[in-house]
This record gives structure tokens, sequence and C-alpha cells, in this order.
């Protein structure tokens, strides 16, 4: 059986005073530096979280900018294409315009060239016939020199014209 002994007792105050003094000096700054560290584990988890959240949030902020920013360069640049397709179709407007001065131009020129050239090929004719008329006069023809006289007019008349 066991005995009872005062060394027990002498031991268990030693370990009673031993238990406390461990406690104050270890285990309360431990548990005291443990209950620190977690907090600031869970300050950091908080903030780690609140970062992911504030970097989602700027993630969605820019995703919208650049689709605004891909929405307004398609508009800028179906702008410039309708400008572009306008000036064109303007262009080719202008064009046919001035196509259409020049042939009517050109279309009165020879017009005006076509006359000049009848007016002188009339006086030509004119002056030939007078010619002819002076010379048939000039002489006393017979049917032989008359039908001479018409057929050098006629070659001369060809060379004019």
């Amino acid at each position: 059986m066991v005995t009872f002994d005062i060394n027990y007792v002498f031991q268990l105050v030693n370990f009673l005073i031993l238990f406390l003094l461990l406690r104050k000096f270890l285990y309360n700054p431990i548990a005291g530096y443990m209950e620190q560290r977690r907090e600031e584990i869970r300050n950091t988890l908080e903030q780690a979280e609140n970062d992911k959240e504030a970097a989602r949030m700027n993630r969605e902020k820019y995703e919208k900018q650049i689709l605004e920013a891909k929405k307004e360069a398609a508009e800028i640049l179906n702008r410039a294409t309708k400008q572009g397709d306008d000036m064109i179709s303007q262009s080719k407007v202008e064009a046919k315009k001035q196509a259409q001065n020049i042939i009517e131009q050109a279309k009165k020129e020879i017009n005006l060239e076509k006359e000049r050239v009848f007016m002188e090929l009339r006086d030509e004719v004119g002056r030939l016939s007078v010619d002819i008329a002076e010379k048939i006069i000039a002489q006393n023809i017979d049917y032989a020199s008359q039908e001479k006289l018409i057929k050098e007019y006629l070659a001369e008349v060809g060379e004019v014209s």
C-alpha cells in the first residue's frame, strides 16, 4: 500500500509553487503572445479578404472601362467609315458633274468648230462657184469643155473637204 509521507506534501507544495510560477511567468505571457498572434492573423485574413474584394471591384471597374473603350472605338471607327463613304460618294458625284461639264464643253467646242469649218467650206464653195462661173462666161464652152470644168470643180471641192 501506499504510505503517506511528508515528502509528498512538500512535493505537492513545490509542484503547486512551480505551477503557479510557471503559469505567471511563462504560460500567461505565451498565452498573451498567442492571443496577440491569433488577432494579427485574423486581422491579416480580414485585410486579405478586403483587398481581394477591392481587387475584384477594381477588376470589374477596369473591365467595364475596357468594354466602354471598345464600344467607343467601334463607334469612332463606324463614324470614320461613314464619313469616308460619304466623302467618296460626294467625290463621285462631283467627278460626274465635272465630267458632264467637260463633255458638254467639248460638245460645244465641237459644234463651234463644225460651224466654223462649215462656214469656211461654204465660203470656199461659193468662191469656187464664182471662179467656175467666171471661167464658163469667159469661154465659149461646148458640152465637152463644160463637163471638163465640172470634173475639175468636183476635184477641187474633194481636195478642200
